[in-house]
């Protein structure tokens, strides 16, 4: 029995998947065997939820707490930032990456020699014990003098005065295992390509990116290129000695140093002397960092323990921020290529990393033997940071410490995404804000940190002291970014790629004396020729100039045959038949121009050419009291004149009309955006526009009722453009962040990356009728794409700036591209080349604007005549558009002929297109809460139907003005007598939207008409004809109204009514829609004397 019983248990319990239940009497027999209802079967597809209710669970916020918790304190725990290192013998005093290889770095040290370093494989590629004798104090890679085989330079600078060029992409590979690297091959004999000699030991050395020049810098800072032996510019300040200087990597020609005498300086080699200005910081900064994604940006590293972001076009306004974590001098910081962060090192042997935004440290990295820090850098993917330091190892870390190398499967990968949006989400609060900032430091960092926040609390208690045992008002309080400017010195302020002069606030580029005469062809004659007798210098063909100018002269002045007699007498006979005319009026005419020419500055309207005179000649034109006959008879005098140069031109001043345009308000005001709003683009079916800012968001609103219908976020720096395809369901966008995507508006998702600009993407079309792309930006490149394969097409060469605006048409040229070089380029698309350069701006072309109907197009920059227009397809120039004298940052053109131009200081001018003339003028007013300065434009388009505008603004909100209703007033006044009880008013009108007419006629008799085109006027009876009651006034209210024959007032799209109080017949068998005559008979009682028909939109 006992074994029976052993044996049921046992199989019991070896059942999986089912609770047996015995029950077992004394006599050890098993009655009953029940299974658990709530249990699971094995058979069961699918086992029962656990949580089938949510409600039973209601704490979510708290368990995704408790998991934040957990993956911080996990992330800390798996922090291992440590990779390896790399023995390089002596310390590490200089250090360079080189941007066409991913793994390579150059290392430098205090014996003289320098080496080449294959990061992942940790092996010397190349090493040169004594390449200068001392110390190599910078190293810099050249990236523009690449051979067609893809060689690379490295470039190397030592305190023996030399700069030394190295082949850097070979070692001496030699032997049977040749393709091999090993340490005899790098370790064999190597000489230097080229060899230059500088004024002093050279301190630090740098490259540029696009030219195949470099910089060094001792006690001066000198600007070499390749192909010369000796430096082409030499620029002094006074610095005792310079310790750091970094060439742009974006903005080519600016460079900025710090000296020993605790200045940093800012340099252009466009200007002359090279020098823009300085600002005197409290201590000596070491090293500097431009953001390779905003230009605008340096990073220093400074004795004072800090690190100090500065804004490069104002920096006597203080650091922008203040990074403070490190206890001791840094000496060396870089940023990620991303932009986003900032790796630094110091005395203090410790390496940080930062984020831009933060001014505390989210990481330290540290090892027992690492000593002093010399040089810290990022890898080319920002996924590890280099480190050298004077204990002769280069070390090798990962720039997120916790960061898994190696493949991870999906489940995995989504797993560490999962607990880093927990982080990231709880990184503020609680538990979760102490483990991220805990960290484990040696005790040394400890304590002097405590020691450094001692000292800080110190100073601020004594300048508090010193406030309140002070005169009220005489010391205020200073913030601690203002203190990192002790003194200024500015010769130019730097906006984008424009050097702005303070004194006249003139800005300019500085181009060579060649690109001057290429861009403006009237000021190449003034450096080259005196006078209209083009006194030509020798070595230029003077016979062909002659020629070309009488070929132009005739052709311009073609229909100017009639001369005055004293010239006609000259000529002599012609070939043909002269015109008969009275001499005398002849005679007449002509003095009067002449007359009138001294009163009156000619113009292209009225225009008189001749030669220059002799001496004697001007002097007796001059001192004549008889004008004109005294100035005929100098011509009768003056020999050698020749007829073609003698003819003059007389037009009659006639100007074309400008059309009626109705007047312009504001309509909307929408807010949604935190940054400055930079792109706008309306879709094909008028729904909903587009908008993109500084946020580095996308949103799309509702064009009826202004709501936000959906925000695109994938974007990392400013959006810049924006751009809706016509033909498919795309939608482009562009920005500072190099990036050029292709959103599906059906998934709401990007579908496509377009990869080739070299900097920011600042301006973008789609072509109306092709699928095709372009873009362009601040590379100085336009470029064309396949917007469907990504494939491109063309690339636009030939600026010389930042290509900043870009347009497209159907028809040639079918690209028109506006450069910082104050160039307007209009290219050849099957070409791929450029077909006309016009060089009529004086300043950069930042906004163009093509007419959706008729081709033409214009464009606009800074500066006096800064909007013209011209006609297609050659570029010829129409007329200017003047009176907006500000920064033209966007044009807008509506196929009603309405030009809108919009400007950096929130002025806002509406155009007559067709002849040039303002019709309206206004000022963006920022929104309660923005500074006064936040009132510029940034961009502006119409909607589809031309009478709805757009603009976005700085004060981060996106604006919408709309027409004006346009309102034609008839109104008349009747006769008391008995033969006239009526008057018939018949008109021809135009509504709103449509094209402008005039009255066509008007039968009241015997009354006045009055037409007024506002939405709000005053109609004044005039009381004329016997028997009238005198004045009368009626206001009309706007909006469209139609009044019946009842007496109330109904919504109608064109309506024909009239304002009295007394009994009326209407006659609406004529009303119809826009543009169509309406008729109407309007009648009075005896008592009344006034009739009004009002036709409103």
């Amino acid at each position: 029995m006992t074994n029976e019983s052993e044996l049921l248990t046992a199989a019991a319990v070896s059942t999986s998947g089912a609770a047996f239940r015995f029950l077992v009497t004394d006599d050890m027999k098993i009655k009953a065997i029940t299974r658990s209802q709530a249990d699971g079967h094995p058979s069961d597809q699918k086992p029962p939820s656990r949580n089938p209710d949510p409600s039973m669970h209601p704490f979510a916020k708290q368990r995704e707490y408790s998991r934040a918790v957990i993956a911080s304190k996990m992330d800390r725990m798996f922090a291992k930032p440590f990779i390896g290192a790399i023995e390089c013998g002596d310390g590490v005093y200089g250090m360079a990456r080189d941007s066409a290889r991913l793994g390579v770095v150059a290392t430098s040290g205090a014996m003289g020699e320098l080496a080449i370093h294959d990061v992942p494989t940790r092996q010397t590629l190349l090493s040169v014990p004594n390449a200068h004798q001392g110390i190599v104090s910078s190293l810099a890679f050249s990236h523009t003098s690449k051979s067609l085989r893809g060689d690379s330079r490295l470039l190397s600078a030592g305190l023996d005065k030399h700069v030394r060029m190295w082949d850097a992409n070979r070692s001496t590979d030699a032997g049977d295992d040749a393709g091999l690297i090993d340490e005899e091959d790098a370790t064999a004999e190597q000489k230097p390509l080229r060899t230059w000699t500088a004024n002093a030991g050279v301190n630090c050395i740098t490259h540029n990116l696009l030219h195949p020049t470099f910089a060094t810098a001792s006690n001066a800072i000198q600007v070499w290129e390749e192909a010369r032996t000796e430096p082409v510019e030499t620029y002094t300040w006074g610095h005792d000695n310079i310790s750091a200087l970094k060439f742009s990597p974006t903005e080519h020609t600016i460079m900025a140093a710090a000296a020993g005498d605790r200045s940093i300086s800012l340099w252009d080699t466009r200007v002359a002397g090279g020098s823009i200005g300085r600002i005197l910081t409290p201590f000596k900064m070491n090293d500097l960092s431009f953001n390779p994604i905003l230009p605008t940006l340096l990073l220093s590293a400074g004795e004072d323990h800090n690190l100090y972001l500065w804004d490069i076009r104002n920096m006597g306004g203080g650091a922008i921020q203040i990074y403070k974590d490190h206890v001791a001098a840094v000496t060396s910081c870089d940023w990620s290529p991303t932009g986003q962060q900032i790796a630094s090192g110091g005395w203090d042997r410790t390496v940080r990393i930062w984020d831009k935004n933060h001014g505390r440290s989210s990481d330290c990295y540290h090892t027992k033997r690492m000593q002093r820090l010399m040089n810290v850098q990022y890898s080319l993917d920002s996924k590890y940071v280099l480190t050298g330091s004077d204990d002769g190892n280069l070390r090798i870390w990962k720039a997120r410490a916790s960061e898994k190398i190696g493949q991870m499967d999906a489940r995995e990968r989504d797993r560490i995404n999962y607990r880093d949006s927990l982080r990231e989400r709880w990184s503020g609060v609680g538990e979760v804000r102490q483990v991220e900032r805990r960290r484990n430091l040696p005790k040394a960092i400890r304590n002097a940190s405590k020691l450094k926040k001692t000292m800080v609390d110190s100073q601020k208690t004594k300048e508090e002291n010193s406030r309140l045992h002070t005169q009220a008002g005489q010391t205020k309080p200073k913030s601690e970014k203002k203190k990192s400017v002790i003194k200024e010195q500015t010769l130019f302020l730097i906006y984008s790629l424009v050097i702005i002069q303070p004194s006249t606030m003139s800005a300019t580029t500085l181009p060579t004396l060649e690109e001057v005469i290429d861009k403006n062809l009237k000021r190449g004659r003034e450096l080259f020729y005196k006078d209209l007798e083009f006194s030509l210098e020798s070595g230029v063909d003077e016979s062909a100039n002659k020629a070309k100018l009488q070929s132009k002269l005739a052709d311009e002045y073609k229909g100017a045959q009639n001369l005055p007699p004293s010239l006609a007498a000259q000529e002599g006979p012609r070939g043909k038949k002269s015109r008969k005319a009275d001499a005398e009026d002849i005679s007449a005419q002509t003095q009067k121009a002449i007359e009138g020419s001294t009163s009156r500055k000619p113009d292209e309207q009225s225009l008189i050419l001749h030669k220059s005179f002799p001496k004697n000649v001007n002097e007796s034109a001059s001192t004549s009291t008889n004008g004109s006959s005294s100035i005929v008879n100098s011509y009768n005098n003056f020999e050698g004149t020749k007829l073609s140069q003698q003819l003059m031109k007389i037009k009659n001043q006639t100007q074309a009309k400008p059309d009626y345009h109705p007047q312009w308000k504001l309509m909307r005001v929408i807010s949604g955006h935190l940054g400055w709003v930079r792109c706008v683009a309306v879709e094909p079916d008028n729904k909903w526009f587009a908008t993109g800012a500084g946020d580095r968001t996308i949103k799309i609103w509702d064009l009826a009722s202004g709501e936000l219908k959906l925000s695109l976020t994938g974007h990392i720096s400013t959006v810049r453009g924006l751009a809706v395809s016509n033909r498919h369901p795309y939608l482009f966008s562009c920005g500072e962040d190099k990036m050029v995507k292709c959103w599906d508006l059906e998934s709401n998702k990007v579908i496509r990356h377009y990869h080739g600009h070299l900097s920011g993407v600042y301006a973008m079309a789609v072509h109306p009728t092709l699928d095709l792309l372009v873009t362009s930006g601040r590379d100085s490149v336009a470029r064309v794409w396949d917007m469907r394969t990504r494939a491109p097409v063309h690339v636009l060469t030939g600026h010389k700036g930042t290509v900043g605006a870009v347009a497209t048409q159907d028809a040639d040229p079918q690209i028109i591209t506006g450069s910082m070089d104050s160039t307007v380029k209009l290219w050849d698309l099957a070409a791929g080349k450029a077909m006309t350069t016009l060089t009529h701006h004086k300043k950069s072309v930042r906004s163009l604007a093509v007419h959706p109907t008729e081709y033409s197009f214009a464009s606009g920059s800074a500066g006096g005549n800064n909007i013209k227009k011209w006609k297609c397809p050659e570029g010829q120039f129409v007329h200017n558009f003047s009176g907006h004298d500000a920064v033209i940052n966007s044009l807008s053109l509506n196929a009603d002929g309405v030009l809108f131009s919009g400007a950096d200081n929130g002025s806002m001018s509406f155009w007559d297109y067709k002849t040039g003339l303002p019709f309206q003028s206004m000022s963006d007013i920022p929104q309660p809460g923005s500074l006064d300065a936040e009132a510029g434009i940034f961009c502006s388009t119409f909607d589809q139907t031309g009478s709805r505008l757009i603009t976005g603004c700085a004060d981060k909100t996106i604006k919408m003005y709309k027409e004006v209703s346009r309102v034609f007033l008839l109104g008349g006044t009747t006769s008391t007598s008995s033969s006239l009880s009526s008057s018939v008013i018949v008109a021809l009108f135009a509504l709103a939207g449509g094209a402008s007419s005039s009255l066509s006629s008007i039968q009241t008799t015997p009354s006045a008409v009055s037409v007024y085109s506002s939405s709000l006027a005053l109609l004044r009876d005039t009381g004329s004809g016997s028997g009238s009651t005198g004045s009368g006034f009626f206001t009309l209210l706007p909006g469209c109204l139609k009044e019946s024959c009842d007496g109330k007032m109904q919504l109608s799209d064109a309506s024909l009514c009239h304002v009295s109080k007394y009994h009326h017949k209407c006659n609406h068998s004529t009303h119809s829609g826009n543009g169509v005559k309406t008729t109407a008979t309007l009648s009075n009682s005896p008592s009344s004397s006034t009739t009004v028909m009002n036709v409103f939109d």
